[in-house]
């Protein structure tokens, strides 16, 4: 493939994005002209670059979705579903034929005369009612030329690598330096690190992508889902110029559209079904988006019907995942996380579109497999909110580098709330409440469980003063009996092995700057793992 087909590919795959988005927000509001002018100027690009380079059959197809838009912007033609509809199988022929463009350089054989002759006929007012009012007048939009270059991902991964590498260098010279009483070396090497943190944080903003990158495609998964079940669907979406990691923002985008999916399709009601309940006939989704700390929080929320709790009650016991009096006990919020078992759905029928409850154990082992964490809270009646936390970026994280026996580890410090020490003088101690382990702090039972227990790692058990830390899983906390607390440093994640990579309580090693490689832990395999504590939290 040449280089001006492969640059025509990557633009045009662009600007479709542009118009899937812009039409489905114009089809809403159609008397907003920037929308349609940003729309007409995607597609006429598209059609004159076909007839630069020899695309005929692009090149038509491209014409004739431009002459329906042109009518409408001249104000001849009036929107309507069927003619925004019909634009949009448009794009998707053509999305078909760039398909075939990308892998054999040349357009696939065949024509679009069909599709073609329906979009002109529109154009030609067939089925349309033409506005009597004189056309109005176009509000241009203002363009700014970006300056900007093409960077392949490879190039962008092989920089963070070396970045990663130059911090771990960073930190074995500065332990180096504090080892050292070898003064004059100290100011150029704080120099260095200051340069080196510097880099890290310029290269990691070209890594940096609006999450609108991974929304861009939901207006219209939104529209589609919504004529197919006759819904109306009002999807609003705030916070998309929040930020995260290229990479953490690839990982989002399937378990993102499958929760999309099931808040259309079992979350929202029917038209008919909201007049009955009271509501207005639109239901509403909201995506939002904010960034807190060193993580990303993402909310779907839907002012639908809300979880059935006594239908997920009885899905609970016909699976036998609790008993009766177990799930009298259980909180609305305990309950609520049963969505998330494999297998478990509440949907009366098998949908074409979704199931709520259906592959959200999926969803959930994505989401925790890149450190990050889903929850629920939902009103009967009134919706239900999912919220993602996940974290900016999975190369370079704060750890906190503790120590059980001999052996030092690594425990990201995303995890970390606070730190208690216990035993000798300290005035909190290690409780047993039917031969399990837990803290008393400020009126509250945590669970604990030991560290060297959990990975079976020979400890001094004359050692009187431990430490507790007091990790946050998802919602809940437990606490981690620790025997020594080092210091914070930055580390690089590196894979594991082959051979560990079945421990699930391990998710990396790194190096420490004393030269030493030590694991990284996994807090929420450790709460999960057979024979651990549950971080459930005890009212005392």
């Amino acid at each position: 493939m040449d280089d001006l087909l492969s640059e025509f590919l990557d633009e045009t795959a662009e600007n479709l994005d542009v118009v899937d988005r812009e039409l489905v927000r114009f089809e809403q509001d159609p008397s907003n002209q920037d929308v349609l002018d940003t729309i007409f100027r995607a597609i006429h690009t598209i059609k004159g670059t076909c007839g630069f380079i020899g695309l005929p059959r692009l090149e038509a197809l491209a014409h004739a979705a431009e002459t329906v838009l042109g009518k409408i912007r001249d104000g001849k033609l009036t929107v309507t579903p069927s003619s925004v509809t019909l634009i949009l199988e448009a794009i998707d022929q053509i999305k078909v034929i760039l398909t075939h463009l990308e892998s054999e350089a040349v357009e696939p054989d065949g024509d679009d005369v069909n599709l073609i002759t329906c979009l002109l006929g529109v154009a030609d007012g067939h089925g349309e009612d033409v506005p009597e009012s004189a056309q109005t007048e176009t509000v241009k939009a203002r363009s700014v030329k970006s300056q900007t270059v093409r960077v392949t991902t490879d190039a962008l991964d092989d920089l963070m690598t070396m970045v990663s590498e130059l911090v771990l260098t960073r930190n074995q010279l500065l332990q180096t330096m504090r080892d050292s009483q070898d003064t004059d070396s100290h100011s150029p090497l704080q120099r260095l690190s200051s340069i080196t943190a510097e880099l890290q944080d310029n290269v990691m903003k070209t890594r940096l992508q609006p999450i609108s990158t991974a929304w861009q495609k939901l207006p219209r998964l939104v529209r589609d889902i919504a004529v197919e079940l006759d819904k109306k669907i009002d999807l609003q979406m705030q916070g998309d110029e929040t930020e995260l990691d290229r990479q953490v923002l690839e990982l989002i985008k399937d378990p993102l559209t499958h929760m999309v999916r099931n808040a259309c399709d079992h979350g929202l009601e029917t038209a008919d079904q909201r007049r009955a309940a009271g509501k207005s006939e639109q239901g509403t989704l909201r995506l939002s988006a904010s960034h807190e700390g060193g993580h990303i929080f993402i909310d779907i929320a839907d002012d639908g019907q809300g979880l059935d709790m006594s239908r997920i009650k009885e899905k609970v016991l016909e699976k036998g995942l609790a008993t009766a009096s177990e799930i009298q006990a259980m909180s609305e919020e305990a309950l609520t996380t049963f969505i998330f078992h494999p297998g478990f759905s509440t949907a009366e029928a098998v949908s074409n579109v979704s199931g709520r409850g259906v592959g959200m154990d999926v969803v959930r082992a994505n989401i925790e497999m890149i450190g990050g964490s889903v929850s629920v809270r939902s009103v009967p009646g009134q919706g239900t909110t999912f919220t993602i936390k996940i974290p900016l970026t999975l190369s370079i994280h704060n750890a906190l580098v503790i120590g059980v026996g001999d052996e030092k580890f690594a425990l990201p410090q995303l995890y970390v709330k606070e730190l208690v020490q216990v035993g000798g003088q300290s005035e909190h101690n290690i409780e047993h409440i039917h031969n399990s382990a837990v803290l008393r702090l400020r009126e509250t039972l945590l669970p604990v469980l030991s560290l060297s227990e959990t990975l079976d790692v020979v400890t001094d058990e004359g050692i009187e003063t431990h430490y507790v830390i007091v990790a946050q899983i998802r919602e809940q906390q437990f606490g981690l009996i620790v025997d020594q607390v080092f210091d914070t440093e930055e580390i690089v994640v590196k894979p594991l092995s082959r051979l560990l990579q079945k421990l699930s309580v391990y998710s990396g090693c790194t190096i420490l700057g004393d030269g030493h490689v030590v694991l990284i832990l996994d807090p929420t395999a450790m709460v999960t793992a057979p024979g651990t504590a549950h971080a459930d939290g005890v009212a005392a």
